[in-house]
């Protein structure tokens, strides 16, 4: 079957992502708020920030593709055979990926010198790297790194 669009995309995949990523969102804005007076960041810039992350996920050209890229994930999580259907929805996953990066300030590939991330760029990195690790059980975030 080659998959062409997001019609493809089934009620539980949808709704799986939706709540991984509102819950990845919150973990990270509560990890954010940790590091209140780190360098003398502000609680409301922390909040702001942990408000916004990863927010571009939620429209195109990124959501249909981390839909995919979510369920992907989950199958593989619980040893459940999955592959995606066609090169389209390949494309579709990479072509987030990518602009994903280079849309949010957390990302390096954001910048065009890594020295030029702030200070919350770099808090907000280290928060998104420590959710994901503690949302796969592995412990501090250099194990998911």
């Amino acid at each position: 079957m080659k998959t062409t669009n997001n019609t493809d995309i089934t009620n539980e995949m949808r709704e799986y992502f939706y709540k991984r990523t509102e819950k990845h969102i919150n973990r990270v804005r509560e990890l954010m708020m940790l590091m209140e007076g780190y360098e003398t960041l502000k609680r409301s810039d922390l909040l702001e920030r942990g408000i916004a992350h990863d927010q571009s996920k939620y429209l195109e050209p990124e959501v249909t593709g981390y839909i995919w890229l979510s369920w992907f994930h989950y199958c593989k999580n619980s040893n459940i055979k999955f592959a995606y259907p066609s090169d389209t929805i390949i494309e579709m996953v990479n072509n987030a990926v990518d602009h994903h990066l280079k849309s949010n300030l957390h990302h390096p590939e954001s910048h065009s010198n890594i020295n030029n991330m702030s200070t919350l760029d770099i808090v907000e990195m280290v928060c998104d790297w420590s959710a994901i690790s503690q949302e796969l059980n592995q412990g501090s975030c250099l194990n998911y790194i």
